[in-house]
């Protein structure tokens, strides 16, 4: 039952974009915000379930710290359950197969052109998208959808320990200590900034394994030096800046109305004690 339940889920979430372009009118890419783009129609598009599946596995043991034993008996459950998803799979991608076949049967020639043309007109935006994109930070709305001014540049961790001039097989060390961490940060749920968290502590404890505490601050400097700093971090360091009413940063404003209320307010004239 539970199978039927996902089988029917998953077709809508197939057949759905193929209604949606038919439902819309040929006109040009309009103003409105770049949702993710559908998989071009054609065989093999439900392969993006097993793929789904893939990268939600991968991560997960090392997100639950399984122990040897429960990663031996995961990846054996992994693969029996990946062996009835392909079952799925291929009973998805004949009922597509069957969809498109009934669909066709019921349209004149210039319909059936119509949507030929709507599909390959779906392919060519998806092949553009997929070329627009590349790693870094791009200037648009959205990150990663353009080589961006910092693609290129090497990030300030890597950058710093470079500075460093190690040996050739500690350099070896670092690097693939920086490798791992970076793939285990890809691997994470995207907006874990626990998990991400978790792991750049895990990286610097690996790091304090090969580089001595004097090297170490070497890199924490540099990182620091390396760090932007936007106009405002320039302008009123932590701590001096002018202070806002009701709030409990240091400053010269007065941090909220009761001062009884507030421990980082500091009398320095005496003034509480007239007020009590």
């Amino acid at each position: 039952m539970n199978t039927k339940r996902f089988i029917v889920g998953a077709l809508t979430v197939v057949l759905l974009p193929l209604g949606l372009t038919m439902a819309q009118p040929a006109k040009g890419p309009g103003p409105g915000k770049m949702g993710r783009p559908h998989r071009p129609d054609g065989p093999g598009c439900c392969a993006g379930i097993v793929q789904m599946y893939d990268r939600i596995t991968k991560a997960l043991p090392c997100q639950l710290e399984l122990t040897p034993e429960q990663l031996e008996e995961f990846n054996t459950l992994v693969s029996q359950n990946r062996a009835e998803l392909n079952d799925i799979v291929k009973q998805l991608e004949a009922q597509r197969a069957k969809f498109d076949a009934d669909l066709n049967a019921i349209l004149t020639p210039q319909q059936q052109a119509k949507l030929n043309e709507l599909k390959e007109r779906k392919q060519r935006m998806m092949k553009e998208s997929r070329q627009r994109m590349r790693p870094g930070k791009g200037e648009g709305k959205r990150r990663g959808m353009g080589p961006g001014p910092h693609a290129d540049k090497p990030a300030p961790m890597l950058q710093a320990i470079e500075e460093l001039n190690l040996s050739p097989e500690r350099s070896a060390q670092v690097t693939e200590i920086l490798k791992n961490s970076r793939q285990r940060i890809a691997d994470a749920p995207k907006g874990d900034r626990q998990a991400r968290m978790e792991i750049m502590k895990d990286t610097m404890a690996k790091l304090n394994e090969v580089l001595t505490p004097e090297e170490m601050e070497k890199v924490k400097e540099s990182m620091r030096a390396l760090r932007p700093k936007g106009p405002r971090g320039e302008k009123y360091p932590m701590g001096k800046g002018p202070g806002r009413p009701h709030r409990g940063m240091k400053g010269q404003g007065k941090c909220c109305p009761s001062q009884q209320m507030c421990p980082m307010a500091q009398p320095t004239d005496g003034s509480s004690e007239s007020q009590q």
